[in-house]
């Protein structure tokens, strides 16, 4: 029996401290039948020789390079040029368990979505495993919304046919694999969401990457938002609290790096939200302050954060 071909595709960008690291990973795994597609999205340090390095050591590495587009547009090169039956995600500072992508082949079938759990390597986060390994795929959405479920691309097996229709929007570099999650899950005809155990996507939290940089706060708000507007758009609105919940959760960590009155004017003035639904009282309050654009008292609520943080160490 023929084994199924899985596209591994890794967007690259100035990756070149961790590279290494995750395609040995790759090259590493207990399944074969692999076509590993790197696509180098313009970097500007060693990136692309390592990729070609790899390429002559392993044939299944292809390479391909391209003008900085970002990571949507990455991802989309690699749908494009993909020939296998499945698609697996990847970043390029990340590694999985040397036998995940067996282990997931193993368990696929038509009717369900493929995943694995995350190991967070970090010093603050926590490793992300579900509590359940079946979720129905609305309650998977749900979750999702929530923030029960990290709305993240990687870690999943998702069809090549689906992903070459559906594509990611290069409109959005922020929160654009929730919204690609969400677009997946309605359209692939799936019935299930299933984790499979034991094995891990390790994701690598760094302080030097594109999400932990302060310095793009105001377009990481803009896309955030364009992102839960557009999900709302597809789905008729039938998630709006949720997903008016989830916007306030993120807005609220990316507020804190506001620097000046006026962005916290341009945020509130751009983006409308409801008050926080929840029983989160920290939530509750900023949805208030937010809502009547007391910017002074946001000022206020950040710097009061803030003390509470350090007070607690």
């Amino acid at each position: 029996m023929t084994k199924k071909m899985i596209s591994i595709i890794v967007p690259v960008y100035n990756g070149e401290k961790y590279l290494s690291r995750t395609i040995e990973s790759l090259i590493n795994q207990t399944y074969n039948n692999l076509e590993i597609i790197l696509i180098n999205d313009g970097s500007t340090d060693n990136s692309l020789s390592i990729c070609n390095k790899y390429s002559k050591i392993d044939n299944r590495i292809k390479v391909f390079d391209k003008i900085n587009g970002g990571v949507s547009s990455a991802r989309n090169y690699g749908i494009n040029h993909a020939n296998g039956e499945y698609i697996f995600f990847i970043d390029a500072d990340d590694t999985v368990s040397l036998n995940a992508i067996e282990i997931m082949v193993c368990n696929l079938n038509s009717d369900d979505l493929i995943g694995i759990n995350a190991k967070i390597i970090s010093n603050s986060e926590k490793d992300l495993v579900y509590s359940s390994l079946l979720y129905e795929k609305n309650i998977f959405i749900k979750n999702m919304f929530s923030g029960c479920i990290k709305g993240f691309c990687w870690g999943y097996l998702f069809k090549t046919d689906v992903c070459k229709k559906i594509l990611f929007n290069e409109n959005i570099s922020y929160c654009e694999d929730l919204l690609f999650l969400y677009y997946y899950v309605k359209c692939s005809g799936i019935k299930n969401i299933r984790f499979v155990p034991s094995v891990f996507y390790n994701y690598y939290v760094n302080d030097d990457g594109i999400t932990c940089s302060n310095s793009n706060y105001l377009k990481k708000v803009d896309s955030i938002c364009s992102s839960i507007k557009k999900i709302n758009e597809l789905s008729d609105n039938e998630y709006y609290i949720d997903l008016n919940n989830l916007l306030i959760y993120l807005l609220e960590y990316e507020m804190k790096k506001c620097k000046k009155i006026s962005d916290y004017k341009y945020i509130t003035d751009n983006y409308p939200i409801i008050k926080y639904s929840g029983k989160n009282v920290r939530y509750i309050i900023f949805s208030i302050l937010y809502i009547k654009k007391d910017l002074f008292l946001l000022k206020i609520y950040y710097l009061f954060r803030n003390v509470i943080k350090f007070m607690k160490g």
